[in-house]
């Protein structure tokens, strides 16, 4: 009984940072965050029309966009970490370094989300066109491991800064040792992930406001998903005893 008691306060102080992790966005620089890159992909929107007639030019705005990815997801990563040294602000956006700086995390990132959604969207693909035969909810258990692998093989990734995400012997290991706050955790980014599914689900097709908005709500659950890993290692850190100090 008084172990029960004794996790309360830590259960509480999850839950509450936890649901909390919905107006980090809004904090510190957050907001300027958003609203900067928001402005940066309608001026990628502007430059691939005015270069759309240039044959060469077409490769501009991607190669811009790409860039601009690979900053996005070294931002996330940057949130994660900061998030589990105890900061509860965003933190501000890090300089551009040289094109590896720029490409790694976006690798690394890509390389979690397939680890955890692959295998649940190659079986629809190949269920649909017939290629295998297997009950209907099978894609759909796969999705949801998916979405319990993720939060872990994310965090794992920025903390341990490498690809440890994508094993899953280690992945696996670690949602055992950080426990029950992990299931709430995913429940949280789920909704998070609906949520915004839904809004832009809604969105007119009007030029320039549309990428805007999309790129607001994108943003806006990067800055959650990041909070909310960050806090998993934050509350976790002796029993993962991770060497990424």
């Amino acid at each position: 009984m008084s172990e029960l008691v004794e996790l309360t306060p830590d259960k509480q102080s999850f839950i509450s940072e936890a649901i909390g992790a919905f107006s980090y966005p809004f904090r510190g620089c957050g907001l300027y965050i958003i609203i900067g890159v928001c402005m940066i992909s309608v001026a990628l929107q502007v430059i691939n029309l005015v270069v759309r007639l240039v044959f060469y030019g077409k490769l501009l705005p991607g190669i811009l966009g790409l860039a601009l990815l690979g900053c996005i997801m070294g931002y996330l990563l940057h949130i994660i970490q900061k998030t589990a040294d105890g900061e509860d602000t965003p933190p501000d956006w890090q300089s551009v370094g040289d094109w590896g700086d720029m490409l790694r995390p976006t690798f690394m990132v890509l390389g979690v989300t397939l680890a955890a959604f692959l295998p649940a969207v190659a079986l629809w693909i190949a269920m649909v066109h017939e290629y295998v035969s297997c009950p209907g909810s099978i894609p759909w258990i796969l999705l949801l491991a998916g979405c319990l692998y993720f939060p872990m093989a994310l965090t794992a990734t920025a903390m341990l800064d490498s690809p440890a995400g994508l094993n899953p012997l280690f992945v696996v290991q670690a949602i055992f040792r950080t426990g029950w706050i992990y299931f709430p955790a995913c429940g949280i980014l789920v909704l998070a992930v609906v949520v915004s599914y839904w809004l832009i689900s809604f969105l007119p097709q009007i030029l320039f406001f549309t990428i805007a908005v999309v790129t607001a709500v994108f943003m806006y659950l990067l800055l959650v998903v990041g909070r909310i890993c960050g806090l998993i290692y934050r509350h976790r850190r002796e029993k993962l005893n991770w060497l990424c100090e």
